[in-house]
Order: C-alpha cells, then sequence, then structure tokens
C-alpha cells in the first residue's frame, strides 16, 4: 500500500499535469453584476445523464431542491440515449440544455447567459470530461462532485464535497479544492430506483444450491492482483463458497478463470454475470451473501445499491479517496464490522462470515434494521443540508470572503 503522501500526492499531480496539457484557466467575467431574482441558480454538468452510477444516485437530489430558493440547471453532453434515466432529469430540473454539439466556447457563453452562480461538475477527469468549460469559469462558485474521486488539481475548481471519512481533515493538504464537509455521508442516494419484484434464485443464474455466495459487480479494472489473491484464498477457506463476477467481455472471463486454476482454485467456482436491466440487476443482489469490495478503488454506486437492496457489504479501506468510499456508506450504517484497514484483515473476515452462517445472518439483520433510519438513505435530509453549504458558500462569495473548508451542521 502507498503512504499516505504517495498515495494523494501522486494524484494530485497528474491531475496538474493534466491541466497543465489541456487547459487554460481563464477569469469569470461579469461576477459582480446585478442579480435580476433573489433566487441562488445552480448548474449540475455531466455527459453522464443516462444509464449511469451518477445518474443513478443524483436524480431525487434534483428533483427536491426547494424551488423557492434555487433555479436549477442540468447542462448535458454525450449521445442522447432516450432512456428513463435521462428522461427523469429532464423532468427534474427547471431548464435541461444539451450542449453536445457546442464547443467550450460557446457553451461556456451559453450558460453564463443563464446567471449561474453555482456550477457542478459531475464527471471531472473521467471519460466525457469537458474541464475546459470550468477552466473557463463559467460561474463564479465551481464544485467537484460524484462522479471523479480525487483532487482536480487545478485552481478553477474551488469545492469538493466530502464527509471526514472520505476525507480526514489531516489530508485535506493533498487537495486543491476546499472540502464542504457533509454532517453524514458524501453521497447522495435515490430512494426512488426501481427493483423488479421478480423472484430471483440461485438457478437462474447457474448457481450451485448450497454453499456461500460472495460477488463483487465493480468494474473489472478495479479488480487489482492483489485484491483477487486474497478473493482466490478465501474461497480456499470457504468450503463449497463461489465467486460471482461481473464481466465485461469474454477476454476477462478467460483471463480471471486461468488466475483462479493458478491458485489451485476451480474456475467452475467463479459464476459470471451478464448485464441487466437496471431493475433486475438490483434484484440480483439478493440471491448474494456478502458483497467483497475492491481496493484500493472502492465500490461507490455498486456499494449504495447493494446495500440498498440489503446486502452487506465488506471493504479494506486506504488513504485516498476512491478507497474510502464504501468505508463513507458503512459507517452511516452503523457497520463498522464491515470496514477493514489491510487485506489480511479483510481476507480473514470474509473467511470468518463465510464458515459462521449465524453472524453473516446477524449482520443483514442489523443492515436491514439501520436502513430504515440511518441518513444514507434520506435523500431530503441531504438535500437541505446540501442547500444549506450552497446558501453559505454564495454568502461567502457575495461577501468577498475567501475560499475556505465549511463543515455543515445538521438542520434540525
Amino acid at each position: 500500500m502507498l503512504a499516505l503522501s504517495d498515495d494523494l500526492a501522486l494524484q494530485k499531480r497528474a491531475a496538474q499535469i493534466y491541466v497543465g496539457k489541456r487547459y487554460q484557466t481563464q477569469q469569470f467575467i461579469g461576477l459582480n453584476q446585478p442579480r435580476k431574482n433573489q433566487k441562488i441558480k445552480i448548474a449540475y454538468l455531466s455527459g453522464d445523464f443516462r444509464n449511469h452510477p451518477v445518474t443513478h444516485l443524483i436524480a431525487e437530489l434534483l428533483e427536491l431542491h426547494d424551488r423557492s430558493q434555487y433555479e436549477v440547471y442540468a447542462f448535458a453532453w454525450g449521445a442522447d440515449s432516450q432512456s428513463r434515466e435521462r428522461k427523469r432529469i429532464k423532468n427534474s430540473v427547471d431548464e435541461f440544455v444539451d450542449i453536445s454539439e457546442l464547443s467550450d466556447s460557446a457553451a461556456t457563453q451559453l450558460i453564463k447567459n443563464r446567471g449561474v452562480d453555482i456550477a457542478i461538475d459531475l464527471g471531472g477527469y473521467t471519460q466525457l470530461s469537458r474541464t475546459q468549460i470550468f477552466a473557463n469559469r463559467v460561474a463564479p462558485i465551481q464544485i467537484s462532485y460524484l462522479g471523479y474521486m480525487g483532487t482536480m488539481g487545478c485552481d478553477f475548481i474551488d469545492y469538493t464535497i466530502a464527509d471526514e471519512v472520505l476525507v480526514p481533515i489531516e489530508n485535506c493538504q493533498h487537495y486543491s479544492e476546499k472540502m464542504i464537509y457533509m454532517p453524514h455521508c458524501f453521497q447522495v442516494s435515490d430512494r426512488q430506483r426501481e427493483m423488479s419484484s421478480k423472484k430471483l434464485d440461485r438457478v437462474d443464474f447457474g448457481i450451485p444450491d448450497t454453499g456461500v455466495v460472495y460477488c463483487c459487480f465493480n468494474n473489472n479494472y478495479k479488480i487489482t492482483p492483489e485484491i483477487f489473491s486474497s478473493w482466490m484464498n478465501i474461497l480456499k477457506y470457504v468450503e463449497g463458497s463461489i465467486l460471482w463476477l461481473h464481466a465485461s467481455n469474454q477476454s476477462i472471463i478467460e483471463n480471471l478463470n486461468n488466475e483462479a486454476i493458478r491458485f489451485g482454485i476451480d474456475p467452475q467456482r467463479l459464476v459470471f454475470a451478464e448485464t441487466l436491466p437496471h431493475a433486475e440487476y438490483l434484484a440480483r443482489y439478493q440471491v448474494a451473501d456478502l458483497f467483497l469490495d475492491t481496493m484500493p478503488y472502492n465500490a461507490g454506486t455498486t456499494a449504495n445499491d447493494a446495500l440498498w437492496t440489503g446486502l452487506p457489504v465488506l471493504t479494506c479501506m486506504g488513504n485516498s479517496m476512491a478507497s474510502r468510499m464504501a468505508g463513507s456508506l458503512l459507517k452511516n450504517l452503523d457497520l463498522p464490522e464491515l470496514i477493514t484497514y489491510s487485506l489480511a484483515e479483510y481476507q480473514t473476515k470474509a473467511i470468518e462470515f463465510g464458515n459462521d452462517p449465524q453472524k453473516l445472518k446477524s449482520i443483514r439483520n442489523k443492515l436491514e434494521k439501520n436502513k430504515a433510519t440511518s441518513p444514507l438513505f434520506n435523500a431530503a435530509l441531504f438535500a437541505r443540508n446540501l442547500e444549506s453549504a450552497y446558501r453559505e458558500i454564495y454568502r461567502r462569495h457575495e461577501a468577498g470572503e475567501k475560499v475556505e473548508h465549511l463543515h455543515i451542521k445538521e438542520l434540525t
């Protein structure tokens, strides 16, 4: 495992190099122009307003914003999939604008013309990023959130939304952004997601009738040799257990099967899941017994989905933002027994749960009970707390105050 300074500082340096090559920061024009109305104008920008993890998490938040205080915009790019998720975003905002055909310069001007006060980048340095729009200072206050789990390493993103598990206070020095510390979890959740009522069983997925079912539906690129080695040791010490994985192509299946053989594990104990409609994908979690998280890039939306369906998630927490996501979710569900701090501890706990059905059942019961009261799945509470943050950073900007870390207190 990288030392803290290496783990975070390396990510920041990479971001700075990326910015230096591609982007030039421009000054925002007209910051002190008179306001035409008293509502704060907030804009969410993303290339992922479609069937995508970011949209799966954020849709209800956009619906819940207080329209008496805020005007809410969504600026989108990328293929218009006509998906249910995209239509939901369109219906949840005051104005939805597709800027796919606009240059960064033209898109910047269009958004500036709306008089946006706070712009939220939901993509960061991900596949469809349009970071130049933010480098152009499209709004006087700019925030990175949700889609990119790390520092942007630049001077044009003012804040990132976090919590004290995701980014401990002592780690702030490694981020160019100031933290907006939420009182609970950094991650918003959607209570309206639909889970199929179709009765699913092991036989539907080619899983044996007996034995513990470990699963991990994270993207395959998150599977490192170290984590896969731990998984093989877990299978070795939990008789009859199987590992259920998502596979995006046949080559991945072949490679992982070959690795299992190298560890002395029958590849028949690896079961590969196909892509399903989202409602059936959620229902599929109920067939598994324990979700094994990846490290150093944790499950984000995937962990949220698993926990929401009632499936415990075992995680290994590291130092960087990406390696602390699942730990933040579990803390908010009061499930610290599912957070480990080394791969050795992670492996030991997974084996322990696999060999003790009663202990695993107890954890599932605790998760089910805590879901009902946890702030993790209270989207309305999250929206109120986030709006409190928006009001305060807007007030600070209007008063000419310096951008600093912000700790949001729970609203009563």
